[in-house]
């Protein structure tokens, strides 16, 4: 399992001079499970940027798109019109495509957060239940980067695809925990 520690700057509007930050609210697996026994290692996106996994970085790519929508419209047109050359339609392909996987992460925090409150006799089996979950967010993320592929067409894609490489990549820090067993 892969989990982000911290990240940096991910998005900038050089016309305007912001700088949009993103916060993870993921805490290290170790102290979620208890289970410190687990061997880890660190990946450092400004080292090796190629190791950090690609749901991670739609991932992020999704929620900048919806904080730029969100928080500054017209700039985040600007931006995605400047930098990509995206015509309109394909800019609201994208503002949707992260809408629907915000939503749908929204409903496996839900399914978490409701899992999470059995208790007794159910709990070994909820524990199972809750990393199914977290593990369907991973191949969830990759649908909707393979929906919004078909709907904004491949030379889109592959603008998007450079450009988190090039510009999340080497800003996200990951620890790797070995799930030996699963």
């Amino acid at each position: 399992m892969n989990i982000p520690v911290s990240k940096k700057n991910l998005f900038t509007i050089p016309a305007l001079g912001t700088i949009l930050l993103f916060s993870a609210n993921i805490a290290p697996l170790a102290a979620q499970s208890g289970n410190s026994a687990r061997p880890a290692v660190t990946i450092d996106g400004a080292l090796e940027p190629e190791r950090i996994p690609d749901w991670m970085l739609w991932r992020e790519l999704f929620n900048g798109v919806l904080l730029l929508a969100d928080k500054a419209p017209n700039a985040g047109r600007g931006f995605w019109q400047s930098r990509f050359v995206f015509s309109e339609i394909q800019i609201a392909h994208l503002i949707a495509h992260a809408r629907a996987y915000r939503n749908a992460e929204k409903a496996s925090e839900d399914e978490i957060k409701r899992l999470a409150q059995k208790k007794g006799i159910e709990r070994g089996a909820t524990q199972s239940q809750i990393h199914h979950v977290k593990a369907d967010r991973e191949s969830r993320t990759l649908e909707f980067r393979d929906a919004l592929k078909a709907k904004i067409g491949a030379h889109a894609y592959e603008k998007l695809n450079s450009y988190i490489r090039i510009n999340l990549a080497p800003n996200i820090k990951v620890i790797k925990t070995e799930d030996h067993g699963k």
